[in-house]
């Protein structure tokens, strides 16, 4: 039997989601004032809510692939949480929640170990030098500067990710061509044609054939952009999927 396809849950939970940081941007003092207050019940709303967001984003961003800290980092600082510590913060979360979401998709064969293992080993190196530049970055300008920096980070990556995944989304909608077999992209079709000698590597389940000196630099950016701005996926399913031409589960 076909499955159906996830498209309800994905709306639903990305209604629920975006309705909840709705609410936090447009009460964001009153949010604020609540959670500060040490009486009573309040000192443990700040935990109800951090596991009500939680879950819902989580369900969310499990069916693209992101850690969801794209939202999770902006509002955090939206409560007065420094830059830097909600971008640390959320970087400690990070693990636990993609070993669970890699073994639940490794159970349908969506996981590409091989490549997992590869774009890893340079994105730790890419976590290591981002938190160097970013510590210095609030030793030279405060924290002030380190929130600046986060915030315009947020809005050069992900506007040129997000139009870029709109444009290609546009462009399958107005084709009619919805259920028709993925495409790579010209840049990811040359990739794939470039032979390096001694660097080439085949990925059974993403079905590709690529230089190591294509998915190194790859994952390298992720870690760095991950330890920036606490944004991994949303730059490296794109990566792998528009650079590589990783189909999209494995991404």
């Amino acid at each position: 039997m076909e499955r159906s396809k996830p498209y309800p849950q994905l709306i639903a939970s990305g209604i629920v989601s975006g309705s909840l940081y709705l609410l936090l941007y447009m009460y964001e003092r009153e949010i604020l004032a609540a959670f500060t207050r040490t009486d009573g019940w309040y000192p443990a709303l700040p935990v109800i809510a951090a596991f009500v967001f939680s879950f819902a984003h989580g369900a969310f961003t499990a069916f693209i692939g992101s850690g969801g800290a794209f939202v999770l980092t902006p509002a955090m600082m939206s409560m007065g949480v420094p830059g830097v510590v909600a971008v640390a913060s959320n970087l400690c979360h990070k693990f636990p929640k993609a070993l669970v979401g890699a073994h639940r998709r490794h159970k349908f064969g969506q996981v590409d170990v091989k490549l997992g293992l590869v774009m890893a080993a340079s994105a730790s190196v890419g976590v290591w030098v981002g938190a160097d530049f970013q510590n210095q970055i609030k030793q030279d300008f405060g924290e002030a500067g380190s929130n600046l920096y986060v915030s315009l980070a947020f809005v050069v990556v992900l506007a040129i990710v997000g139009a870029i995944v709109l444009r290609d989304a546009l462009k399958v909608y107005r084709s009619g061509e919805t259920d028709a077999r993925e495409q790579a992209s010209p840049l990811a079709r040359w990739v794939q044609s470039v032979e390096i000698p001694g660097t080439m590597m085949h990925f059974k389940t993403a079905n590709i054939r690529v230089s190591a000196l294509f998915t190194l630099p790859l994952g390298f950016a992720t870690g760095l952009l991950a330890s920036t701005i606490a944004v991994g996926g949303f730059i490296g399913v794109p990566g792998m999927m528009y650079v590589l031409g990783a189909s999209v589960p494995p991404s």
